[in-house]
């Protein structure tokens, strides 16, 4: 499958934050100019629009099968992502250079450069368009400074003879994302209707880099204000989320990444493909849960593991399907279940049987993904389910993960973790069991990972945990590679058996590596000005 993202060398990318050259004085004929363009406010917003396509993409969602919670089947999608889970990586490893790009941070300074001279904009709509400009330079930095640490900073923008810019230091592209996130957040409105940004939108940027950081008050205060302004809420059902003819107006989404309705031709997000197998609609499997993520559900009473409850029943339901998080079930896709009436029976291995485990564009592990799947559409290029990058659900446990690092557990805590709990049909957290900071971190680390599964937010827990180490049989026990094969044994439900081989991901150390990418080789070789991080010279 051909990724979406072009990741073009740094010359590329830098040269383009160049101010346009004048050795054509021709106007393009198939084409608007700068000459042409900017002429009124309509124009300087279509600019802007195209700068949201930075928001991450739906195929970042590959990142999930970079974690202990899926299954990266095929080894041409995902930019060599199995390097990466295989430790084998290095600075020519595709995945590597996927947030290296200097595009959309050109555009950001085109825009404010030009949208002071564009006639009609008034002065409230000018401070907010350029908030929303400077959110998208702290979200692509921050990005990068997770990924890379150091990277070239580039603050305007640039004529030809400075665009080979040097790799600056940790410290300035931190004080560079703090400064470009709190104008963002001064010049954001509280609430809009159209989709775009607000304020909350930045403060859950900040708080996301807060964590990062571990400045617990600082994430506590803004998450905080956040619950107190009444502006988001929890979405009743948590399946309306993850569909597109429920999702739409929900006051849970913070901030989305949106996908046109009903364009017959638009290829932009390929959710039913990549998580749905071969009999339904012909999906591929590419990325399907781990047992370990099936596992990490609850017992519907709030008991864990889910084989510790009395309500369990190893006889007739071995793993637990029919007394587990509600959760579970709007996630996954497991054996025996229907699905918008078609049976899932990956265990069945009749011939002819298009969900069978470990047959063409089928699951290798017995689950594929349902959530952000959309059967009800035509055909597949009609998913267009709007992916989250925050919604209030976040918030909450952002909020109660900063305050148990400040004092243990609160009502507080305790309130906002349960919230998300009713919704899903579970008991409220059993405070005699989760009465200390370190059982309660591990609760809400397990409600993290649970109620965001499949949105991209294991992998940077796990690396901002420090989890996501290599090495480590148990973390790692159905994650890709080519070597090291484990045999899996799968019970049937006419008692037989199905041995698969599901591909093991490498054991090895990679030391001060493990947390941070190479900056990538095409970069590398067009500057004399980049460096190497320190752990990949």
């Amino acid at each position: 499958m051909k990724r979406l993202i072009n990741i073009s060398t740094l010359l590329v990318a830098l040269l383009g934050l160049t101010t346009a050259c004048n050795y054509l004085d021709k106007e393009p004929l198939h084409a608007v100019s700068d000459e042409t363009f900017w002429k009124n406010q309509n124009e300087a917003r279509a600019f802007l629009d195209n700068i949201y396509n930075s928001i991450t993409p739906w195929d970042h969602l590959y990142t999930e099968s970079a974690t202990d919670n899926a299954y990266l089947r095929y080894p041409w999608e995902g930019s060599d992502l199995r390097d990466y889970t295989a430790g084998v990586h290095t600075s020519f490893t595709g995945f590597c250079g996927w947030w290296f790009s200097y595009t959309d941070i050109r555009n950001c300074y085109e825009f404010l450069n030009r949208v002071d001279d564009v006639p009609g904009i008034d002065a409230t709509e000018n401070t907010e368009m350029r908030a929303e400009v400077h959110f998208f330079l702290a979200s692509e930095y921050f990005d990068m400074w997770k990924v890379y640490k150091e990277v070239p900073l580039v603050d305007k923008l640039l004529t030809l003879e400075e665009a080979d810019v040097p790799t600056a230091t940790e410290e300035e592209i931190k004080a560079f994302i703090v400064e470009n996130i709190d104008i963002a957040i001064a010049g954001l409105p509280e609430t809009r209707s159209d989709g775009r940004l607000t304020k909350a939108a930045a403060e859950m940027l900040k708080a996301d880099y807060l964590l990062w950081i571990a400045d617990y008050a600082g994430v506590a205060t803004l998450t905080g204000d956040i619950i107190k302004s009444g502006n988001y809420a929890l979405e009743a059902n948590y399946d309306d989320l993850f569909h597109s003819s429920t999702q739409t107006g929900t006051k849970e989404n913070i901030l989305w990444r949106e996908y046109k309705n009903g364009v017959t031709e638009d290829w932009a997000n390929y959710l039913n493909y990549a998580f749905l197998p071969n009999g339904f609609g012909g999906g591929w499997s590419s990325i399907s849960p781990s047992t370990l993520l099936a596992d990490a559900y609850e017992a519907k009473d709030g008991s864990y593991p889910y084989t510790t409850s009395p309500l369990y029943d190893p006889v007739n339901d071995p793993k637990g399907y029919t007394i587990r998080d509600s959760r579970f079930e709007e996630t996954i896709l497991y054996d025996g279940v229907y699905y918008e009436s078609i049976l899932y029976n990956p265990l069945d291995l009749t011939e002819g049987n298009p969900n069978k485990i470990g047959g063409s564009n089928c699951t290798l592990t017995g689950y594929n993904f349902r959530k952000y799947t959309d059967m009800d559409k035509v055909t597949h290029s009609l998913c267009d389910v709007n992916n989250y990058v925050y919604r209030y659900a976040e918030t909450l446990l952002m909020f109660a993960e900063a305050q148990n690092e400040i004092t243990g557990p609160t009502t507080e805590i305790y309130n906002a973790i349960n919230q998300i709990r009713t919704r899903a049909g579970m008991p409220n957290v059993n405070q005699s069991i989760y009465n200390s900071k370190d059982a309660l971190r591990e609760l809400i680390q397990r409600e993290r990972r649970v109620e965001f599964a499949g949105e991209s937010k294991r992998f940077w827990d796990t690396w901002r945990w420090g989890q996501n180490k290599y090495g480590s049989p148990a973390h790692w026990s159905e994650n890709t590679l080519t070597n090291d094969m484990e045999s899996v044994d799968y019970e049937h439900a006419d008692g037989d058996s199905y041995t698969d081989f599901l591909r093991k991901r490498r054991d090895g150390g990679m030391g001060d590596r493990t947390y941070v990418f190479p900056i990538p080789q095409t970069a590398l070789d067009v500057s004399k000005n980049i460096t190497q991080h320190p752990a990949w010279r």
